[in-house]
């Protein structure tokens, strides 16, 4: 089983993770990308991955998400929508389900933290 030594390093776009104990492509091994809105991507098979990096991980994760989600509420509701539809590409905005903008704000907010 591979050792592991992760670094959480923040490249401009969220979090990535990597495992100093290995590298690939000459650079440390990337195993996992935290954006911004606390979503994790795994690149590698999070079922070969032991539970205390698998748990560090999902932490980081976690703390993001907090942190995303209160700054977020904290602007007026005019500004997050302004957000939501300024950063969701059009594809995404395009799969909403019908009753989206009219179910309520808290549907449409779920969905954009999902995707964040």
């Amino acid at each position: 089983m591979p050792k592991y030594d992760l670094m959480f390093a923040c490249l401009g776009n969220g979090i990535t993770v990597c495992n100093r104990a290995q590298t690939e492509h000459g650079d440390y091994k990337i195993i996992a990308h935290i954006s911004a809105g606390g979503n994790v991507k795994y690149y590698d098979d999070k079922n070969t991955l032991p539970a205390d990096v698998i748990e560090s991980i999902e932490k980081h994760a976690a703390d993001s998400k907090q942190e995303f989600q209160s700054e977020f509420v904290k602007q007026p509701k005019g500004r997050q929508y302004e957000i939501i539809l300024d950063s969701l590409p059009i594809g995404k905005l395009l799969e909403l389900p019908k009753d989206a903008y009219t179910a309520g704000w808290e549907k449409l907010l779920s969905y954009y933290f999902s995707l964040a």
